[in-house]
Protein backbone atom coordinates (compact mmCIF):
# COMPACT_ATOMS: atom_id res chain seq x y z
CA UNK A 1 0.00 0.00 0.00
CA UNK A 2 1.61 3.41 -1.13
CA UNK A 3 5.08 1.39 -1.36
CA UNK A 4 6.99 3.52 -3.94
CA UNK A 5 5.38 6.71 -2.02
CA UNK A 6 6.50 5.68 1.54
CA UNK A 7 10.38 4.95 -0.14
CA UNK A 8 10.49 7.89 -1.77
CA UNK A 9 9.78 9.19 1.91
CA UNK A 10 12.70 7.06 3.60
CA UNK A 11 14.69 8.03 1.23
CA UNK A 12 14.25 11.51 1.59
CA UNK A 13 14.63 11.06 5.41
CA UNK A 14 17.75 9.11 5.10
CA UNK A 15 19.21 11.76 2.48
CA UNK A 16 18.35 14.71 4.93
CA UNK A 17 19.18 13.03 7.92
CA UNK A 18 22.93 12.62 7.04
CA UNK A 19 22.29 16.28 5.54
CA UNK A 20 21.31 17.43 8.65
CA UNK A 21 24.11 15.72 10.73
CA UNK A 22 27.05 17.56 9.04
CA UNK A 23 25.09 20.97 9.06
CA UNK A 24 24.71 20.47 13.15
CA UNK A 25 28.23 19.97 13.24
CA UNK A 26 28.87 22.61 11.36
CA UNK A 27 26.15 24.88 13.47
CA UNK A 28 28.69 23.75 16.43
CA UNK A 29 31.70 24.72 14.98
CA UNK A 30 30.18 28.37 14.45
CA UNK A 31 28.62 28.67 17.39
CA UNK A 32 32.20 28.70 19.29
CA UNK A 33 33.47 30.62 16.79
CA UNK A 34 31.19 33.31 17.39
CA UNK A 35 31.53 33.46 21.26
CA UNK A 36 35.21 33.34 20.65
CA UNK A 37 35.46 35.72 17.83
CA UNK A 38 33.36 38.45 20.48
CA UNK A 39 35.80 37.93 23.42
CA UNK A 40 39.14 37.49 21.05
CA UNK A 41 37.95 40.71 19.33
CA UNK A 42 36.98 43.11 22.55
CA UNK A 43 40.98 42.39 23.62
CA UNK A 44 42.37 43.23 20.35
CA UNK A 45 39.78 46.97 20.49
CA UNK A 46 41.20 46.95 24.57
CA UNK A 47 44.99 46.31 23.43
CA UNK A 48 44.43 48.88 21.13
CA UNK A 49 43.17 51.77 23.04
CA UNK A 50 46.11 50.83 25.23
CA UNK A 51 48.31 51.43 22.63
CA UNK A 52 46.27 54.51 20.71
CA UNK A 53 43.03 56.13 21.16
CA UNK A 54 42.85 56.32 17.21
CA UNK A 55 43.83 52.66 16.75
CA UNK A 56 41.28 51.96 19.26
CA UNK A 57 38.55 53.65 17.28
CA UNK A 58 39.69 52.18 14.29
CA UNK A 59 39.47 48.50 16.01
CA UNK A 60 35.86 49.61 17.26
CA UNK A 61 34.73 49.49 13.33
CA UNK A 62 37.00 46.60 11.77
CA UNK A 63 36.17 44.71 15.09
CA UNK A 64 32.34 45.56 14.62
CA UNK A 65 32.47 44.73 10.81
CA UNK A 66 33.92 41.50 11.89
CA UNK A 67 32.04 40.58 14.21
CA UNK A 68 28.42 41.47 12.15
CA UNK A 69 30.15 38.79 9.30
CA UNK A 70 30.69 36.23 12.20
CA UNK A 71 26.99 36.61 12.97
CA UNK A 72 25.24 36.87 9.47
CA UNK A 73 27.48 33.43 8.41
CA UNK A 74 26.18 31.58 12.08
CA UNK A 75 22.73 32.61 11.62
CA UNK A 76 22.73 31.50 7.63
CA UNK A 77 24.10 27.97 8.68
CA UNK A 78 21.41 27.87 11.89
CA UNK A 79 18.47 28.65 9.11
CA UNK A 80 19.69 25.89 7.04
CA UNK A 81 19.83 23.62 9.46
CA UNK A 82 16.18 24.50 10.76
CA UNK A 83 14.81 24.34 7.20
CA UNK A 84 16.82 20.33 6.99
CA UNK A 85 15.00 20.05 10.30
CA UNK A 86 11.63 21.28 9.00
CA UNK A 87 12.41 18.52 5.85
CA UNK A 88 12.68 15.71 7.85
CA UNK A 89 9.72 16.59 9.70
CA UNK A 90 7.80 16.72 6.53
CA UNK A 91 8.81 13.25 5.20
CA UNK A 92 8.42 11.61 8.51
CA UNK A 93 4.96 13.34 8.41
CA UNK A 94 3.81 11.88 4.84
CA UNK A 95 5.19 8.62 5.72
CA UNK A 96 2.99 7.95 8.87
CA UNK A 97 -0.28 9.65 6.93
CA UNK A 98 0.21 7.09 4.28
CA UNK A 99 0.69 4.20 6.64
CA UNK A 100 -2.99 5.12 8.43
CA UNK A 101 -4.05 7.87 6.10
CA UNK A 102 -5.23 9.90 9.44
CA UNK A 103 -5.03 13.47 8.06
CA UNK A 104 -2.95 15.38 10.53
CA UNK A 105 -3.49 19.02 8.50
CA UNK A 106 -5.81 21.55 9.02
CA UNK A 107 -9.57 20.65 8.15
CA UNK A 108 -10.90 23.52 6.17
CA UNK A 109 -13.78 23.65 8.86
CA UNK A 110 -14.28 27.62 8.64
CA UNK A 111 -15.33 26.96 5.07
CA UNK A 112 -18.26 24.38 5.61
CA UNK A 113 -21.43 25.90 3.71
CA UNK A 114 -24.52 23.88 4.01
CA UNK A 115 -26.20 26.01 1.21
CA UNK A 116 -23.67 25.58 -1.05
CA UNK A 117 -24.51 22.88 -3.92
CA UNK A 118 -22.19 19.98 -3.08
CA UNK A 119 -19.49 20.99 -0.62
CA UNK A 120 -21.60 19.78 2.76
CA UNK A 121 -22.79 16.28 1.21
CA UNK A 122 -19.43 15.44 -0.40
CA UNK A 123 -16.96 15.69 2.46
CA UNK A 124 -14.61 18.56 0.99
CA UNK A 125 -14.63 20.26 3.85
CA UNK A 126 -14.01 19.23 7.39
CA UNK A 127 -12.90 16.52 9.86
CA UNK A 128 -11.19 13.50 7.63
CA UNK A 129 -12.62 15.49 4.30
CA UNK A 130 -11.01 16.00 0.78
CA UNK A 131 -9.88 19.12 2.57
CA UNK A 132 -7.77 17.91 4.69
CA UNK A 133 -6.11 15.12 2.59
CA UNK A 134 -5.05 16.95 0.37
CA UNK A 135 -4.01 20.18 2.01
CA UNK A 136 -0.15 21.06 1.55
CA UNK A 137 -0.70 25.11 1.80
CA UNK A 138 1.93 27.25 3.81
CA UNK A 139 0.24 30.48 4.09
CA UNK A 140 -3.72 31.86 4.91
CA UNK A 141 -3.96 32.63 1.41
CA UNK A 142 -3.06 28.79 0.28
CA UNK A 143 -5.43 27.71 2.51
CA UNK A 144 -8.38 30.08 0.95
CA UNK A 145 -7.54 29.20 -2.71
CA UNK A 146 -7.50 25.41 -2.15
CA UNK A 147 -11.20 26.16 -0.43
CA UNK A 148 -12.01 27.99 -3.55
CA UNK A 149 -10.52 25.41 -6.05
CA UNK A 150 -13.04 22.55 -4.45
CA UNK A 151 -15.71 24.81 -4.51
CA UNK A 152 -16.56 25.70 -8.06
CA UNK A 153 -15.24 24.31 -11.14
CA UNK A 154 -12.71 26.43 -13.40
CA UNK A 155 -12.42 26.08 -17.87
CA UNK A 156 -11.27 23.30 -19.51
CA UNK A 157 -7.80 25.71 -20.41
CA UNK A 158 -7.25 26.07 -16.55
CA UNK A 159 -7.91 22.52 -15.93
CA UNK A 160 -5.20 21.23 -18.61
CA UNK A 161 -3.11 23.92 -17.37
CA UNK A 162 -2.73 23.23 -13.87
CA UNK A 163 -2.70 18.99 -15.25
CA UNK A 164 0.65 19.82 -16.71
CA UNK A 165 1.81 22.29 -13.71
CA UNK A 166 0.52 19.35 -11.17
CA UNK A 167 2.84 16.62 -13.78
CA UNK A 168 6.11 19.03 -13.10
CA UNK A 169 5.58 19.93 -9.50
CA UNK A 170 5.01 15.64 -8.94
CA UNK A 171 8.74 15.39 -10.10
CA UNK A 172 10.28 18.29 -8.10
CA UNK A 173 10.24 16.71 -4.66
CA UNK A 174 12.75 18.33 -3.10
CA UNK A 175 11.48 21.52 -4.16
CA UNK A 176 8.07 21.13 -3.15
CA UNK A 177 9.57 19.77 -0.04
CA UNK A 178 11.82 23.33 0.38
CA UNK A 179 8.96 25.24 -0.01
CA UNK A 180 6.95 23.36 2.67
CA UNK A 181 9.71 24.25 4.80
CA UNK A 182 8.30 27.39 5.17
CA UNK A 183 4.58 26.35 6.58
CA UNK A 184 3.18 29.55 7.77
CA UNK A 185 -0.06 28.17 8.40
CA UNK A 186 -0.30 29.04 11.91
CA UNK A 187 2.13 32.03 11.99
CA UNK A 188 0.22 34.20 9.53
CA UNK A 189 -3.56 33.45 11.35
CA UNK A 190 -3.23 36.98 12.90
CA UNK A 191 -2.89 38.76 9.62
CA UNK A 192 -5.64 41.25 9.62
CA UNK A 193 -6.96 42.15 5.88
CA UNK A 194 -8.84 45.24 6.93
CA UNK A 195 -5.99 46.25 8.23
CA UNK A 196 -4.04 45.71 5.13
CA UNK A 197 -6.22 47.45 2.91
CA UNK A 198 -6.25 50.33 5.15
CA UNK A 199 -2.34 50.85 5.18
CA UNK A 200 -2.86 50.43 1.24
CA UNK A 201 -5.49 53.06 1.44
CA UNK A 202 -3.64 55.46 4.10
CA UNK A 203 -2.70 58.92 3.19
CA UNK A 204 1.37 59.04 2.16
CA UNK A 205 1.56 62.32 4.30
CA UNK A 206 5.48 62.46 4.23
CA UNK A 207 6.56 61.25 0.60
CA UNK A 208 4.07 63.88 -0.87
CA UNK A 209 5.60 66.51 1.39
CA UNK A 210 8.47 68.48 -0.16
CA UNK A 211 9.51 70.38 2.99
CA UNK A 212 9.42 66.93 4.91
CA UNK A 213 11.66 65.65 2.40
CA UNK A 214 14.42 68.10 3.02
CA UNK A 215 13.83 68.20 6.81
CA UNK A 216 14.37 64.85 7.71
CA UNK A 217 17.94 64.80 6.35
CA UNK A 218 18.08 68.76 6.53
CA UNK A 219 17.12 69.52 10.37
CA UNK A 220 19.15 66.98 12.04
CA UNK A 221 22.65 68.41 10.66
CA UNK A 222 21.32 71.79 11.54
CA UNK A 223 20.56 70.47 15.03
CA UNK A 224 23.53 68.86 15.42
CA UNK A 225 26.09 71.65 14.03
CA UNK A 226 23.73 74.44 16.42
CA UNK A 227 24.22 72.41 19.58
CA UNK A 228 28.13 72.08 19.07
CA UNK A 229 28.26 75.82 18.67
CA UNK A 230 25.68 76.45 21.34
CA UNK A 231 28.60 74.73 23.49
CA UNK A 232 31.28 77.09 23.30
CA UNK A 233 28.25 79.98 24.63
CA UNK A 234 26.09 78.15 27.06
CA UNK A 235 26.35 74.79 28.80
CA UNK A 236 25.47 71.53 27.52
CA UNK A 237 22.09 70.65 28.51
CA UNK A 238 21.12 73.97 27.18
CA UNK A 239 22.63 73.60 24.21
CA UNK A 240 20.43 70.60 23.86
CA UNK A 241 17.36 73.12 23.26
CA UNK A 242 19.22 72.91 19.80
CA UNK A 243 16.90 69.66 18.77
CA UNK A 244 13.57 71.05 20.30
CA UNK A 245 12.50 71.62 16.45
CA UNK A 246 13.28 67.88 15.32
CA UNK A 247 11.06 66.87 18.98
CA UNK A 248 8.05 69.31 18.18
CA UNK A 249 8.19 67.88 14.60
CA UNK A 250 8.26 64.32 15.53
CA UNK A 251 5.37 65.56 17.73
CA UNK A 252 3.56 66.51 15.14
CA UNK A 253 3.19 63.30 13.39
CA UNK A 254 3.57 60.85 15.82
CA UNK A 255 0.12 59.84 14.81
CA UNK A 256 0.32 59.27 11.55
CA UNK A 257 3.66 57.05 12.55
CA UNK A 258 2.38 55.02 14.96
CA UNK A 259 -0.80 54.38 12.87
CA UNK A 260 1.33 53.51 9.97
CA UNK A 261 3.33 51.45 12.51
CA UNK A 262 0.17 49.47 13.95
CA UNK A 263 -1.38 48.64 10.35
CA UNK A 264 2.03 47.73 9.58
CA UNK A 265 2.24 45.43 12.36
CA UNK A 266 -1.48 43.56 12.22
CA UNK A 267 -0.69 43.22 8.07
CA UNK A 268 2.80 43.52 6.35
CA UNK A 269 4.89 42.22 8.82
CA UNK A 270 2.82 38.50 8.15
CA UNK A 271 2.62 39.58 4.29
CA UNK A 272 6.98 40.10 5.11
CA UNK A 273 7.18 36.52 6.04
CA UNK A 274 6.52 35.07 2.80
CA UNK A 275 9.86 36.55 1.40
CA UNK A 276 11.41 32.86 2.05
CA UNK A 277 8.66 30.93 0.06
CA UNK A 278 8.67 33.74 -2.95
CA UNK A 279 12.01 33.23 -2.75
CA UNK A 280 12.09 29.75 -3.50
CA UNK A 281 9.06 29.81 -6.22
CA UNK A 282 11.86 32.74 -7.86
CA UNK A 283 15.08 30.26 -7.29
CA UNK A 284 12.92 27.17 -9.03
CA UNK A 285 13.39 26.11 -12.49
CA UNK A 286 10.50 25.26 -14.34
CA UNK A 287 9.25 24.06 -17.77
CA UNK A 288 5.17 24.42 -17.97
CA UNK A 289 4.23 27.73 -19.34
CA UNK A 290 1.69 28.22 -16.06
CA UNK A 291 4.28 27.67 -13.84
CA UNK A 292 6.81 30.22 -15.35
CA UNK A 293 3.78 32.59 -15.92
CA UNK A 294 3.14 32.10 -11.38
CA UNK A 295 6.91 32.69 -10.83
CA UNK A 296 7.08 35.76 -13.59
CA UNK A 297 4.86 37.81 -11.13
CA UNK A 298 7.69 38.13 -8.88
CA UNK A 299 10.55 38.84 -11.26
CA UNK A 300 8.85 42.18 -12.39
CA UNK A 301 11.79 44.59 -11.87
CA UNK A 302 13.31 43.95 -8.70
CA UNK A 303 12.44 40.33 -7.53
CA UNK A 304 9.39 40.54 -5.05
CA UNK A 305 11.70 38.97 -2.07
CA UNK A 306 14.18 41.18 -2.44
CA UNK A 307 11.36 43.77 -1.76
CA UNK A 308 9.74 42.51 1.10
CA UNK A 309 12.72 42.04 2.98
CA UNK A 310 13.67 46.13 2.20
CA UNK A 311 10.19 46.96 3.71
CA UNK A 312 11.11 44.15 6.90
CA UNK A 313 13.96 46.61 7.43
CA UNK A 314 11.95 49.49 7.23
CA UNK A 315 9.41 48.23 9.47
CA UNK A 316 12.09 47.21 12.07
CA UNK A 317 14.47 50.75 11.91
CA UNK A 318 10.72 52.55 12.92
CA UNK A 319 10.49 50.21 15.57
CA UNK A 320 13.72 51.22 17.25
CA UNK A 321 11.93 54.45 18.42
CA UNK A 322 10.06 51.93 21.23
CA UNK A 323 13.34 51.50 23.29
CA UNK A 324 15.50 53.98 25.47
CA UNK A 325 18.15 54.11 23.42
CA UNK A 326 16.57 53.99 20.53
CA UNK A 327 14.33 56.75 21.45
CA UNK A 328 17.10 58.82 22.30
CA UNK A 329 18.92 57.86 18.38
CA UNK A 330 15.73 59.03 16.83
CA UNK A 331 15.56 62.85 18.31
CA UNK A 332 18.67 62.98 16.61
CA UNK A 333 18.15 61.73 13.71
CA UNK A 334 14.95 61.82 12.46
CA UNK A 335 14.62 57.84 12.08
CA UNK A 336 11.15 56.98 12.06
CA UNK A 337 10.34 60.23 10.19
CA UNK A 338 12.79 59.24 7.52
CA UNK A 339 11.53 55.67 7.03
CA UNK A 340 8.04 55.99 7.49
CA UNK A 341 8.76 58.10 4.59
CA UNK A 342 10.61 55.21 3.23
CA UNK A 343 7.54 52.90 3.84
CA UNK A 344 5.50 54.92 2.47
CA UNK A 345 7.59 54.92 -0.83
CA UNK A 346 7.86 51.52 -0.90
CA UNK A 347 4.05 51.46 -0.72
CA UNK A 348 3.44 53.34 -3.58
CA UNK A 349 5.67 51.43 -5.71
CA UNK A 350 4.20 48.29 -4.65
CA UNK A 351 0.96 48.45 -3.03
CA UNK A 352 -0.69 47.52 -6.37
CA UNK A 353 1.51 44.35 -6.81
CA UNK A 354 1.11 42.68 -3.34
CA UNK A 355 -2.30 40.94 -4.73
CA UNK A 356 -0.42 39.33 -7.43
CA UNK A 357 1.89 37.85 -5.54
CA UNK A 358 -0.43 36.81 -2.47
CA UNK A 359 -2.78 35.04 -5.32
CA UNK A 360 0.23 33.75 -7.29
CA UNK A 361 1.74 32.73 -4.10
CA UNK A 362 -1.81 30.75 -3.77
CA UNK A 363 -1.65 29.11 -6.55
CA UNK A 364 1.90 27.92 -6.15
CA UNK A 365 0.91 26.39 -2.84
CA UNK A 366 -2.65 24.56 -4.05
CA UNK A 367 -0.38 23.28 -7.21
CA UNK A 368 1.89 22.07 -4.92
CA UNK A 369 -0.67 20.10 -2.59
CA UNK A 370 -2.01 18.37 -5.90
CA UNK A 371 1.37 17.12 -6.69
CA UNK A 372 1.88 16.06 -3.50
CA UNK A 373 -1.60 14.17 -3.40
CA UNK A 374 -0.33 12.92 -6.75
CA UNK A 375 3.00 11.89 -5.73
CA UNK A 376 1.38 10.02 -2.69
CA UNK A 377 -1.20 7.79 -5.05
CA UNK A 378 0.81 6.70 -8.16
CA UNK A 379 -1.60 4.58 -9.76
CA UNK A 380 -4.15 7.69 -10.27
CA UNK A 381 -4.35 9.42 -13.20
CA UNK A 382 -5.46 12.59 -15.12
CA UNK A 383 -8.68 12.51 -16.62
CA UNK A 384 -9.53 13.42 -20.24
CA UNK A 385 -11.86 16.51 -20.28
CA UNK A 386 -14.64 16.11 -22.97
CA UNK A 387 -17.13 13.65 -24.45
CA UNK A 388 -20.85 13.40 -23.85
CA UNK A 389 -20.60 10.54 -20.81
CA UNK A 390 -18.87 10.23 -17.12
CA UNK A 391 -17.11 7.36 -18.22
CA UNK A 392 -15.41 5.56 -15.16
CA UNK A 393 -12.60 2.93 -14.82
CA UNK A 394 -11.65 1.21 -12.02
CA UNK A 395 -12.85 4.18 -9.76
CA UNK A 396 -12.87 4.68 -5.86
CA UNK A 397 -13.18 6.66 -2.97
CA UNK A 398 -10.10 8.99 -2.90
CA UNK A 399 -10.31 8.95 0.98
CA UNK A 400 -10.18 5.08 1.47
CA UNK A 401 -6.55 3.21 1.45
CA UNK A 402 -5.68 1.82 -1.54
CA UNK A 403 -6.42 -2.14 0.47
CA UNK A 404 -9.35 -1.64 1.55
CA UNK A 405 -10.96 0.50 -1.32
CA UNK A 406 -13.19 -1.27 -4.20
CA UNK A 407 -13.38 0.17 -7.61
CA UNK A 408 -16.43 0.17 -10.25
CA UNK A 409 -16.18 0.89 -13.54
CA UNK A 410 -19.35 2.39 -15.31
CA UNK A 411 -20.65 4.61 -17.87
CA UNK A 412 -22.80 7.78 -16.59
CA UNK A 413 -24.93 9.68 -19.26
CA UNK A 414 -24.84 13.41 -18.52
CA UNK A 415 -28.19 14.74 -20.92
CA UNK A 416 -32.08 13.26 -19.71
CA UNK A 417 -30.94 10.45 -17.70
CA UNK A 418 -31.13 9.14 -14.15
CA UNK A 419 -29.37 5.63 -12.68
CA UNK A 420 -31.69 4.84 -9.86
CA UNK A 421 -29.72 2.87 -7.24
CA UNK A 422 -31.53 0.22 -5.05
CA UNK A 423 -29.28 -2.23 -1.82
CA UNK A 424 -29.29 -2.48 1.65
CA UNK A 425 -28.00 -0.62 4.34
CA UNK A 426 -24.43 -0.40 3.99
CA UNK A 427 -24.21 -1.33 0.92
CA UNK A 428 -22.55 1.37 -0.36
CA UNK A 429 -25.02 3.20 -2.21
CA UNK A 430 -23.97 6.66 -0.75
CA UNK A 431 -20.32 6.16 -0.81
CA UNK A 432 -20.71 5.43 -4.98
CA UNK A 433 -22.06 8.43 -4.98
CA UNK A 434 -19.23 10.44 -3.05
CA UNK A 435 -16.66 8.35 -4.82
CA UNK A 436 -17.82 9.75 -8.37
CA UNK A 437 -19.01 13.48 -7.20
CA UNK A 438 -15.62 13.76 -5.22
CA UNK A 439 -13.51 12.73 -8.63
CA UNK A 440 -15.67 15.26 -10.41
CA UNK A 441 -14.31 17.81 -8.06
CA UNK A 442 -10.73 16.47 -7.73
CA UNK A 443 -11.13 16.08 -11.82
CA UNK A 444 -12.88 19.86 -12.29
CA UNK A 445 -9.38 21.28 -9.94
CA UNK A 446 -6.57 19.85 -12.55
CA UNK A 447 -6.05 16.88 -10.07
CA UNK A 448 -5.35 13.64 -10.87
CA UNK A 449 -8.30 10.97 -9.59
CA UNK A 450 -8.63 7.85 -7.48
CA UNK A 451 -9.40 5.51 -10.98
CA UNK A 452 -7.54 4.29 -13.65
CA UNK A 453 -9.06 6.40 -16.16
CA UNK A 454 -11.51 8.60 -15.99
CA UNK A 455 -13.12 10.83 -19.32
CA UNK A 456 -15.84 13.82 -18.53
CA UNK A 457 -17.38 16.97 -19.88
CA UNK A 458 -17.35 19.76 -17.25
CA UNK A 459 -20.85 19.79 -15.15
CA UNK A 460 -21.82 21.63 -12.17
CA UNK A 461 -22.26 18.89 -9.48
CA UNK A 462 -25.36 19.34 -7.53
CA UNK A 463 -26.29 17.19 -4.86
CA UNK A 464 -29.19 16.42 -1.65
CA UNK A 465 -27.65 13.62 0.31
CA UNK A 466 -26.58 15.10 3.99
CA UNK A 467 -29.81 17.02 4.90
CA UNK A 468 -30.65 17.82 8.92
CA UNK A 469 -33.06 20.02 10.70
CA UNK A 470 -32.62 23.19 11.62
CA UNK A 471 -34.33 24.62 15.07
CA UNK A 472 -32.86 28.15 14.80
CA UNK A 473 -34.91 28.34 11.80
CA UNK A 474 -37.96 25.98 11.86
CA UNK A 475 -37.04 23.73 9.68
CA UNK A 476 -37.42 20.13 9.94
CA UNK A 477 -34.92 17.39 8.46
CA UNK A 478 -38.33 16.38 5.47
CA UNK A 479 -38.28 20.43 4.81
CA UNK A 480 -34.41 20.85 4.68
CA UNK A 481 -34.60 18.18 2.23
CA UNK A 482 -37.37 19.87 -0.12
CA UNK A 483 -35.57 23.12 -0.02
CA UNK A 484 -32.30 21.15 -1.05
CA UNK A 485 -34.02 18.82 -3.54
CA UNK A 486 -35.93 22.32 -4.68
CA UNK A 487 -32.44 23.92 -4.87
CA UNK A 488 -31.21 20.96 -7.40
CA UNK A 489 -34.44 21.11 -9.47
CA UNK A 490 -34.12 25.10 -10.18
CA UNK A 491 -30.31 24.67 -11.12
CA UNK A 492 -31.11 21.89 -13.58
CA UNK A 493 -34.01 23.60 -15.14
CA UNK A 494 -32.09 26.98 -15.54
CA UNK A 495 -29.08 25.42 -17.20
CA UNK A 496 -28.23 21.61 -19.04
CA UNK A 497 -24.93 21.59 -17.59
CA UNK A 498 -25.34 19.63 -14.31
CA UNK A 499 -24.95 16.31 -13.12
CA UNK A 500 -27.06 15.49 -9.79
CA UNK A 501 -26.48 13.40 -6.30
CA UNK A 502 -29.99 12.52 -4.59
CA UNK A 503 -29.33 10.04 -1.58
CA UNK A 504 -32.78 8.48 0.28
CA UNK A 505 -35.06 10.99 -2.39
CA UNK A 506 -37.65 11.71 0.23
CA UNK A 507 -36.90 9.78 2.91
CA UNK A 508 -38.44 12.01 5.34
CA UNK A 509 -42.08 10.88 5.07
CA UNK A 510 -44.27 8.13 4.78
CA UNK A 511 -44.00 5.17 2.41
CA UNK A 512 -46.72 6.51 -0.28
CA UNK A 513 -46.26 10.12 -0.02
CA UNK A 514 -42.61 9.24 -0.78
CA UNK A 515 -42.91 6.88 -3.42
CA UNK A 516 -45.52 9.62 -5.12
CA UNK A 517 -43.23 12.49 -4.52
CA UNK A 518 -40.35 10.78 -6.25
CA UNK A 519 -41.14 9.50 -8.97
CA UNK A 520 -43.10 13.05 -9.88
CA UNK A 521 -40.04 14.65 -9.11
CA UNK A 522 -37.51 11.69 -11.47
CA UNK A 523 -40.09 13.01 -14.33
CA UNK A 524 -39.67 16.47 -13.82
CA UNK A 525 -35.78 16.24 -13.34
CA UNK A 526 -35.74 14.43 -16.82
CA UNK A 527 -38.17 16.77 -18.59
CA UNK A 528 -35.88 19.13 -17.60
CA UNK A 529 -32.82 17.47 -19.54
CA UNK A 530 -31.05 16.54 -15.79
CA UNK A 531 -29.25 13.88 -15.42
CA UNK A 532 -27.62 11.92 -12.10
CA UNK A 533 -27.64 9.65 -9.82
CA UNK A 534 -30.81 8.50 -7.06
CA UNK A 535 -30.39 6.18 -4.43
CA UNK A 536 -33.83 4.92 -2.90
CA UNK A 537 -35.55 1.33 -0.86
CA UNK A 538 -38.05 2.06 -2.94
CA UNK A 539 -38.19 -0.55 -5.11
CA UNK A 540 -41.39 0.52 -6.61
CA UNK A 541 -40.02 3.21 -8.67
CA UNK A 542 -37.44 0.80 -10.32
CA UNK A 543 -40.67 0.26 -12.43
CA UNK A 544 -40.06 3.77 -14.36
CA UNK A 545 -37.48 2.09 -16.23
CA UNK A 546 -39.66 0.08 -18.45
CA UNK A 547 -41.97 3.18 -18.87
CA UNK A 548 -39.35 5.95 -19.61
CA UNK A 549 -37.60 4.66 -22.79
CA UNK A 550 -34.07 4.44 -21.72
CA UNK A 551 -33.88 7.48 -19.79
CA UNK A 552 -34.06 5.98 -16.50
CA UNK A 553 -31.64 2.73 -15.25
CA UNK A 554 -31.44 0.54 -12.35
CA UNK A 555 -28.27 -0.26 -10.67
CA UNK A 556 -27.79 -2.00 -7.32
CA UNK A 557 -25.92 -3.26 -4.78
CA UNK A 558 -26.58 -6.57 -3.09
CA UNK A 559 -25.57 -8.16 0.38
CA UNK A 560 -25.22 -11.51 0.79
CA UNK A 561 -25.14 -13.22 4.42
CA UNK A 562 -22.68 -16.23 4.94
CA UNK A 563 -22.11 -18.13 7.92
CA UNK A 564 -25.26 -15.91 9.35
CA UNK A 565 -22.96 -12.87 8.87
CA UNK A 566 -23.43 -10.00 6.01
CA UNK A 567 -21.03 -10.07 3.14
CA UNK A 568 -20.77 -6.63 0.86
CA UNK A 569 -19.20 -6.14 -2.41
CA UNK A 570 -19.57 -3.11 -2.70
CA UNK A 571 -19.53 -3.54 -6.59
CA UNK A 572 -22.06 -1.74 -8.51
CA UNK A 573 -24.34 -4.35 -10.97
CA UNK A 574 -27.40 -3.74 -13.33
CA UNK A 575 -30.83 -4.05 -12.16
CA UNK A 576 -32.65 -4.10 -8.75
CA UNK A 577 -31.47 -4.64 -5.51
CA UNK A 578 -33.49 -8.63 -4.49
CA UNK A 579 -31.45 -8.23 -0.65
CA UNK A 580 -32.28 -6.33 1.97
CA UNK A 581 -30.85 -6.59 5.68
CA UNK A 582 -32.57 -4.42 7.95
CA UNK A 583 -34.14 -7.62 9.75
CA UNK A 584 -30.71 -9.07 10.30
CA UNK A 585 -29.19 -5.48 11.73
CA UNK A 586 -32.06 -5.33 14.20
CA UNK A 587 -31.57 -8.93 14.67
CA UNK A 588 -27.72 -8.28 15.58
CA UNK A 589 -28.91 -5.67 18.29
CA UNK A 590 -31.25 -7.63 20.37
CA UNK A 591 -34.94 -7.60 18.63
CA UNK A 592 -36.26 -10.49 18.20
CA UNK A 593 -37.84 -10.59 14.48
CA UNK A 594 -40.02 -13.16 15.05
CA UNK A 595 -42.07 -11.96 17.89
Amino acid sequence: MYTQAIQEYENQIEKYGRILLTQKSKHRLWSLIRLFSFLALIAIVILAFANNKILGILAIYVSAFVFVKIMRTHDKITREKEKTEAILKINENEKSFLKDLRPFRYSGERYLNNLHPYTSDLDIFGENSLYQYLERSCTRYGRKKIADRLSKPISKEEILANQESVTELETLLDWRQGFMAYDLQRKDEALDEKALTKWKESPSLFMNNNIIAIMRFGLPILALAACILLCYYVPWYLALLAFLPSILLQRKYANHINEMQNLSEHSLKYISSYSSLIEEIENGTFTSENLNHLQSQFLSGEKASKKLKKMTWYLDQIDIKNNFFGAIFNILTLYDIHFTFLLEQWKEKNKEEINAWTDSLAEFEFLQSLANLGFNNSTWTFPRIGGEAIACHNIGHPLIAEDKRICNTIDLAVKQHIKLITGSNMAGKSTFQRTIGMNMVLAYCGSRVCASALQLPILQVLSSMRTQDDLSKDASGFYAELLRLKMVLEEVQASNDNYFFIDEILKGTNTDDRHKGSKALIKQLLQSHGAGLISTHDLELAKLEDVLNGQLENICFEVDVIDDKLSFDYTVKKGVSKSFNATKLMESIGINMDD
